[in-house]
């Protein structure tokens, strides 16, 4: 054993290393440039500025205009909309501004504090085209604003990106705050058989009808919300941006939008049906900027918000690929394989993956507070001990032969609390000790049971362990940054502010896990909070806007696979899902915002096959069946979240949903929705979606194996190709 923790020991001491020696590093320049106009306006004259066997780019100077012509299908995309130039290309400021613009940009007065935008049609005094490698340069100079924003524009094999040349923009008296590339280039014209796809959640479509609708406008940062930002408001139960992508389907030809370069710091947004304009698009913008919110009480009982935007600009250059998707009539199921192709491509995304039948969350405990003899004392709550969750997974895998991925959640020295980082990185005596944990990792290694410690390595709220609180991460406003939970009612602050781990305390975390996992005994490693959180941390200039999280992230994975230990995070980013071995909770549905029209399983789509997969927890979700319908559609593994009992503090406190996770009144409809659920799994353990599409209340999905799944979410029987498929159920061929 001293062998073994010395050995331990030295393998933590060199992940660490690695882990910092790969932090992102600080440029030297720290500030802009003073702008100038240049004295000679020069710019290249209309013509081809790149070409290759696929894709063709031309410069149009008349209209300040890029053109990406198609030569497989003969479509022609532009960055104002091609059918616009080919009429009058006229209409109304108010269409000429938002059609004919390339740029958007946002800057503030820093004397009134006064936030303003700009649009390259009207503001751009001059924008100069010049000829580069593969490409052009278009640098687009606000007078009035005193900015220039200089953008790359090079071709691929099969499109073309846009990059913002971050380190070469130059202010005056106004500073820049954000950039919007190429608003109507990734776009359709208004028609009911035309539609934008948007990454909300699962992923969701929004149609480019405009006869019988008004305009539906669609805003959502990737990855969420920065996390380092505390608003007194916040939805509790919505999903969130998971995918840096989003596309555009104009007739029989599509287009995707990836991210490439800074999502973190970016925005999708969306406007469809928009009549004055006639066409519809998705595109992104970035924050060039930190900032810092502080909210004041007013007379009248509210509250008043105050912007702080940090004086240099973040230390990245954002970059947007175009793809063109090559199959005639592509749709949303082609963006989804181009996504999926160009993650293995350039991240290593595996292939035949399988899938479990089971992902299993079993929580350990809560902190309690109770009374000896009139003084208060802290105490666990124990929901499920260790010896209890083997005996949970007995009785399953005795009564099922199912295959199951376990994580072993709240068995720190503070439960499913947030206390110390890491749960204190070792599990509590109240559930059993280290000689229990023993017992219950020897019992799933003799039956194939990958079993993982879920560890937050993201929020705590008190020392220890060599991680201090003064460790955290810090705002845009120079003071610590807190995250709190949300009330589901009022969607207030409730509870105690947990604080967020800086960069650096993040990857010590992560060589402590990398140490005492495989010490512990376990398969793996789970990294809930950190596969799905993104926020800033202002202690350096390469953490504003969130930005480089998908970096460090990717690098802690990389730590604890280098120690031997598998990985599992819950509705991962897809810098996480990459590298994960199991991703739970993924997200089955979109934010839900009025603007979107239709669902699809996205994600499931890109990651299916690749990683394991499951569905949200049955159990707690409000229709368990329908629930465990959309599990089935997308061939995922079924979730639960369990435990063996929980007492009446609990059940009172903000942990009530453990009422429905006992395992005793769950074990029947487990049983019996695992039985139903395994000849299919059986079938596309390792396959991946080829197309999806849903029509009323019937889902079709096909797989890479030829497998062919109908799903009727309705309560009346159907006619499929496969026979009739009875109310709330399945069938597969």
């Amino acid at each position: 054993m001293k062998f073994k923790r010395c050995l331990a020991l030295l393998l933590m001491a060199v992940i660490l290393g690695s882990l910092l020696a790969g932090c992102a590093s600080e440029t030297d320049i720290s500030s802009l440039a003073g702008f100038t106009m240049p004295e000679q306006l020069k710019t290249i004259k209309s013509g081809t500025v790149a070409e290759n066997d696929r894709v063709c780019l031309s410069w149009d100077l008349d209209t300040s205009s890029l053109r990406l012509e198609d030569k497989l299908t003969g479509e022609i995309w532009s960055t104002i909309p091609y059918g616009y130039l080919q009429g009058e290309a006229a209409g109304s400021n108010y269409v000429k501004n938002g059609l004919r613009s390339s740029l958007y940009i946002t800057y503030e007065d820093g004397e009134k504090h006064v936030e303003m935008e700009n649009n390259s049609f009207r503001h751009a005094q001059y924008i100069a085209a010049q000829k580069i490698e593969g490409g052009v340069q278009l640098t687009y100079y606000f007078s009035n604003a005193e900015i220039s924003v200089p953008v790359k524009y090079t071709l691929e094999e099969d499109g073309m990106s846009a990059t913002v040349d971050v380190k070469n923009i130059t202010e005056g008296k106004y500073k820049i705050l954000s950039v919007s590339l190429l608003p109507f280039f990734c776009s359709a014209e208004n028609s009911a058989e035309n539609y934008l796809f948007v990454p909300s959640g699962s992923g969701a479509l929004m149609m480019t009808d405009d006869a019988e609708r008004s305009t539906r406008r669609y805003s959502e940062p990737v990855y969420g919300v920065d996390a380092s930002e505390t608003p007194v408001f916040s939805n509790t139960a919505r999903n969130t941006v998971r995918l840096p992508v989003f596309g555009a389907k104009n007739g029989r030809n599509a287009m995707l939008a990836m991210i490439t370069s800074g999502a973190e710091m970016a925005t999708v947004n969306a406007v469809a049906g928009d009549e004055q304009y006639g066409y519809s698009a998705a595109y992104a913008t970035f924050a060039l900027r930190g900032l810092a919110t502080t909210y004041t009480g007013n007379s009248w009982g509210g509250s008043n918000t105050v912007k702080q935007y940090t004086a240099d600009v973040v230390n990245v250059d954002p970059s947007v690929r175009y793809v063109l998707l090559e199959k005639k009539d592509a749709d949303y199921n082609e963006m989804a394989a181009a996504y999926r192709a160009y993650l293995r491509k350039t991240a290593g995304l595996k292939e035949g993956v399988e899938t479990p039948d089971l992902m299993l969350t079993v929580l350990g405990g809560v902190p309690v507070r109770e009374l000896f003899m009139g003084v208060p004392y802290e105490t666990m709550s124990v929901m499920t001990s260790l010896a209890e969750a083997q005996n949970i997974l007995s009785d399953l895998k005795t009564k099922t032969d199912a295959s199951m991925v376990v994580n072993l959640k709240g068995y720190g020295s503070t439960g499913l609390e947030a206390g110390m980082l890491g749960g204190g990185f070792e599990v509590d005596s109240a559930f059993g000790g280290q000689e229990a944990l023993d017992d219950l990792t020897a019992w799933c290694e003799s039956n194939q049971v990958s079993s993982f410690l879920d560890y937050d390595l993201v929020c705590y709220r008190e020392s220890g362990n060599g991680f201090s609180v003064r460790d955290s991460a810090i705002t845009a406003a120079m003071i610590r940054a807190k995250y709190y939970d949300y009330d589901i009612v009022t969607h207030q602050q409730t509870g105690e502010a947990m604080y967020l781990a800086n960069r650096y305390t993040m990857a010590k975390s992560a060589q402590k896990v990398a140490g005492l996992a495989k010490e512990q005994g376990t398969t793996g490693a789970g990294i809930s909070t950190l596969s799905n959180m993104a926020y800033s941390d202002y202690h350096s200039r390469n953490y504003y806007c969130k930005a480089h999280m998908s970096d460090d992230v990717q690098r802690m994975i990389d730590a604890l696979k280098a120690a031997g230990l598998q990985t599992f995070g819950t509705q991962a980013n897809d810098y996480a899902a990459v590298k994960l071995d199991y991703i739970y909770d993924t997200p089955m549905e979109s934010s839900g915002f009025f603007a979107l029209d239709m669902d699809i399983p996205f994600y499931q789509m890109v990651f299916r096959g690749s990683v394991g997969l499951s569905g949200g927890a049955i159990n707690l979700a409000q229709d368990p069946r329908t629930e465990f319908l959309k599990t089935i559609a997308t061939g995922s593994s079924l979730g639960y979240t369990l435990c063996g009992s929980a007492e009446r503090d609990v059940l009172l406190g903000k942990h009530s949903a453990v009422g429905s996770s006992i395992y005793s009144g769950l074990s029947p409809q487990i049983i019996e929705y695992t039985k139903q659920a395994q000849p299919l799994l059986d079938q596309i353990r390792g396959a991946a979606i080829v197309s999806y599409e849903k029509n009323g209340n019937v889902s079709r999905t096909e797989f890479d194996n030829g497998v062919v799944l109908y799903v009727n979410y309705g309560l009346t029987p159907v006619r499929t190709e496969l026979g009739t498929l009875e109310a709330l159920s399945f069938r597969f061929q």
